[in-house]
């Protein structure tokens, strides 16, 4: 939740991550900064990449 932190991991400057997020919400209808959010936007990451939805 510390978005300083989260851009430094990131490689991005902390704008570029501000308008991912906005983004990412938009495009989901899922708010990245509420509990709910977090966990269900990472749950599709991390399965993602699984190849499970292929």
């Amino acid at each position: 939740m510390n978005r300083g932190a989260a851009a430094v991991s990131l490689d991005a400057h902390p704008r570029t991550l501000d308008h991912r997020l906005r983004r990412a919400a938009e495009l989901t209808g899922i708010g990245p900064g509420s509990a709910h959010g977090i966990r269900t936007l990472s749950a599709v990451v991390t399965r993602r990449p699984s190849g499970a939805w292929t």
